[in-house]
């Protein structure tokens, strides 16, 4: 009985094996069978996106002419470009803007159809869940869209605007950041933007700009005692002179220097040209006074050179004239020639700086006001003068009688100057400076006659014959 009983077990477990490797084996070759047509279908796999566009189960015919009809559509809009709180449109018809259809539905196509048939299969069931997005590959007037973009700067940027102050009324006027258009991001963007049919609009970088001068540098200037003040006289009845000394000056009024930058008298002031205002008045060229565009420019340049040398400004560029000037001591004075000549000093004391330029009268008077360096002491005297006599030229005139002379120039003796500047701050001396200058002496000029004396005639003795 128990014999039977074994029997009936075994072939039970025997026969339910057998139907289950066979169910399994059904299954396994319907997988196989199932997954071979589904690597064979001429469909693009499940879950690949082409630029917003879900094509995956679509043909290739399908999905270039789905994708043709969504581009036709898509291009007739013009594409959005949002500018901080400003929106602007491009019109992508001006763009000439292609899409290379087939290309990228190929490539959609291509996806899950490799060589390995496992991997295939392994590949195309991860697109499935985890999506596959491939871009657009497309092709534009590169120009068409500079050109925009160079419109779109035009109106977008502005420059920073510094803090400015009014000497007359101590007034402030804030300061103004200014925006730039990010050229190359703005290119990035958009294009990543095209690539794709599903946008709605494209947000630009816009680089902000700082000012350099900020409201509150300016606070801090003290406008009660200026940092260092020099003036000089000129006589107002020459009229144009005068008038150039006030133009000049007026370039310099309430110009702010920031730390660390340079002063350029000639970038500052300009071309002492009549188209910009200036009149005939004397110069100095070639050792003599000649009158010329923009005479009286150097006695500003002047009053500028002493103001900065008490303020213990770094000089960086400065040259004296060829003789000395009436309205500043010697070893004082600073010519200037646009395009030639140039007076240049440098702030660096680290602290903002503002000129005043202004004339009264007779009087061109230039202060610098700013946050004064505690306990600093500057001194400017005349250490050195060293006087050269001038020498003498004679002509001679064959037209001009013997003995008989004509003074044709002066003559004026020159001189050797050394100016010492010495900066002490706490009574410790932290610089010394000299500035040189030499006058060359003009010869004195005299036209010395030549020409014979006339004869006077003999007198004759009238006699008679004895």
């Amino acid at each position: 009985m128990r014999l039977l009983h074994f029997h009936l077990f075994f072939n039970l477990r025997y026969y339910l094996v057998i139907t289950i490797l066979t169910l399994l084996s059904l299954i396994g070759l319907s997988t196989g069978i199932l997954s071979a047509t589904y690597l064979l279908s001429d469909q693009i796999c499940e879950g690949v996106n082409i630029a917003g566009i879900e094509v995956g189960g679509w043909t290739k015919e399908e999905a270039e002419k789905g994708i043709q009809l969504r581009v036709k559509e898509r291009i007739k809009r013009p594409l959005i470009i949002k500018v901080g709180d400003k929106r602007y449109s491009l019109d992508l018809k001006e763009l000439n803007l292609r899409y290379d259809i087939q290309e990228v539905v190929a490539q959609a196509y291509r996806v899950g159809r490799g060589k390995e048939f496992f991997a295939n299969l392994k590949r195309r069931r991860y697109i499935a869940k985890f999506k596959k997005r491939l871009p657009f590959e497309f092709s534009l007037n590169p120009q068409a869209l500079e050109n925009y973009l160079l419109t779109l700067s035009e109106v977008v940027n502005c420059k920073a605007r510094d803090a400015h102050l009014s000497l007359k009324t101590q007034e402030i006027i804030k300061e103004e950041v200014g925006k730039r258009l990010d050229k190359e991001s703005s290119l990035r963007r958009i294009k990543e933007s095209l690539s794709s049919l599903d946008w709605e609009e494209v947000e630009l970088e816009v680089i902000k700009i700082e000012p350099e001068i900020k409201f509150e540098d300016l606070r801090k200037i003290n406008l009660k005692t200026p940092l260092s003040s020099y003036a000089t006289k000129f006589n107002p009845a020459e009229r144009n002179r005068s008038h150039n000394i006030k133009l000049a000056a007026e370039a310099i009024d309430e110009y702010i220097l920031s730390p660390g930058k340079a002063f350029s008298y000639n970038q500052i002031v300009g071309p002492r040209q009549m188209k910009y205002g200036y009149k005939e008045a004397p110069v100095i060229i070639k050792g003599k006074l000649v009158p010329a565009e923009g005479g009286g420019a150097c006695q500003v340049s002047s009053t500028l050179f002493n103001v900065a040398l008490l303020a213990g400004l770094k000089v960086i560029e400065r040259v004296p004239h060829t003789f000395p000037s009436a309205y500043v001591p010697l070893g004082r004075d600073a010519t200037v020639d646009y395009g030639n000549i140039d007076l240049k000093f440098k702030n660096d004391i680290k602290k903002i700086l503002v000129f005043s330029a202004k004339v009264r009268g007779s009087e061109l008077k230039i202060e610098i006001f700013g946050e004064r360096p505690r306990e600093r002491d500057v001194k400017v005297t005349t250490i050195y003068k060293e006087r050269i006599g001038h020498g003498i030229k004679e002509i001679e005139d064959t037209h001009l009688e013997e003995g008989k002379e004509i003074v044709e120039e002066k003559g004026r003796n020159g001189y050797k100057v050394k100016l010492l500047r010495v900066i002490r701050l706490g009574g410790k001396e932290v610089q010394r400076k000299t500035f040189y200058s030499l006058y060359k002496p003009m010869d004195k000029v005299v036209r010395v006659g030549r020409k014979p004396k006339p004869i006077s005639p003999r007198s004759t003795v009238h006699g008679h014959s004895p």
